[in-house]
């Protein structure tokens, strides 16, 4: 490496505490199908997109309605949450701050839904923050398929050795290294149990100092 020249990063869970609000409405999801939601049962489903976590849930707790009408009543509970307001997760903005002073480029590469993916951006004036940004409607296949990353890689013009992959996910992570990217994964509280011993950093969030490192060790200051 040594010619790092962006950071594409997830959304949920990394940028924005949008889990707690995930888990609130599957909670609500479970319990109207006279289900239990768990921590565990979310683990499995973070990182895919909203299809495929759906079903994972509906597997998981043997609920038998169709799929179509489980994600709608989801996203619906969802997005009620979100617009009462989203909270950037510990040192996202001193983060996208310092890239910005360094010259650093910047993405987002989210298995959210657009739609989701606008009521964070508007309320943390977030799209003036990023060249590219990519969404689930803009794959077929969901982490931890690297196609998010690939087509990042894409628009960026940049080669896998180029770009730093942050992180929150099992899934997440596999995407970023089958892509080919170094990662760094910075767990929240429901994913900070899950196996990132493929990682080539874990921190505690954004800023940590180590993450920095990295994008001073693999890239040439501006």
């Amino acid at each position: 490496m040594g010619n790092v020249q962006a950071a594409i990063l997830d959304m949920d869970g990394l940028m924005v505490d949008t889990e707690s609000l995930y888990y609130q409405a599957e909670s609500e999801v479970a319990r109207r199908y006279g289900k239990t939601f768990s921590v565990e049962v979310m683990e499995k489903m973070m990182g895919h997109k909203a299809r495929r976590s759906i079903q994972i849930m509906m597997e998981t707790l043997g609920i038998s309605e169709p799929v179509e009408e489980i994600e709608a009543l989801r996203d619906t509970l969802y997005k009620d949450l979100l617009v009462r307001g989203v909270t950037p997760m510990s040192g996202l903005m001193e983060f996208l701050n310092w890239l910005e002073d360094r010259g650093y480029r910047k993405a987002v590469a989210t298995s959210s839904k657009p739609v989701f993916k606008e009521i964070i951006f508007d309320q943390l004036d977030l799209h003036r923050r990023f060249e590219v940004v990519i969404t689930a409607a803009e794959v077929s296949e969901g982490k931890p398929s690297p196609e998010i990353y690939q087509l990042a890689l894409d628009r960026l013009a940049l080669d896998p050795r180029q770009c730093i992959v942050l992180e929150d996910s099992f899934a997440g992570l596999k995407a970023a290294k089958a892509a080919g990217c170094f990662c760094v994964i910075v767990p929240n509280p429901f994913t900070r149990y899950q196996d990132f011993s493929g990682a080539d950093l874990v921190a505690t969030d954004l800023f940590h100092e180590d993450v920095r490192r990295c994008f001073l060790d693999l890239s040439d200051p501006r």
